[in-house]
């Protein structure tokens, strides 16, 4: 979308190109500062640039403070501040000890769950609840008519997807120990 400024300041013109901080809503910010208030008084200001922080442990915490969010408690009962701004500040402290290169980045090799959502796209134009698999698919027991899959060393993974095919190439995968 073009903006259209009615001034000539040259002011205008270098800062259209600037990055759009105003669109970041203000209530955000507020929220955001009062979780890093609290997080300073536990763990001291800007404490992940000085030692380096896991990506694990921030989604972890992210993941409960926006489960226990879901699950219909708004403030956390320890800091007394919105669980979202909690799981806000998670995810803000992993992009900014990324950025100054504190992060250790201990994510999982990758998986299946962007191939899956698309997948789910694909299939869900009119039901966006119903998800519909090829029949020799590995998932196909999430959605009913399981069969065994022939290949239980390989998955199907998209290597393309498209308006009316999806084209599927098998690849194998090692399972691993689950066990607690």
């Amino acid at each position: 979308m073009t903006q259209a400024y009615p001034d000539n300041n040259p002011k205008t013109a270098v800062g259209v190109t600037k990055v759009p901080l105003h669109l970041v809503p203000p209530s955000t910010t507020h929220y955001l500062a009062m979780a890093f208030a609290d997080g300073a008084r536990k763990y001291g200001p800007y404490n992940w640039r000085d030692k380096t922080v896991s990506s694990s442990v921030y989604v972890a915490a992210a993941k409960r403070h926006m489960d226990a969010w879901w699950d219909g408690e708004a403030v956390s009962s320890d800091a007394k501040v919105h669980h979202l701004a909690h799981a806000l500040a998670c995810l803000a402290i992993i992009l900014d000890a990324e950025t100054v290169g504190k992060l250790n980045d201990d994510r999982p090799t990758p998986g299946a769950a962007n191939r899956l959502q698309a997948l789910y796209a694909t299939n869900n134009n009119t039901e966006p609840k119903q998800l519909e698999l090829p029949a020799e698919h590995p998932l196909r027991h999430i959605t009913g008519d399981y069969e065994p899959d022939p290949y239980p060393h390989t998955f199907t993974s998209l290597a393309a997807v498209k308006s009316d095919a999806v084209v599927e190439r098998r690849v194998p995968y090692v399972q691993e120990d689950v066990r607690p």
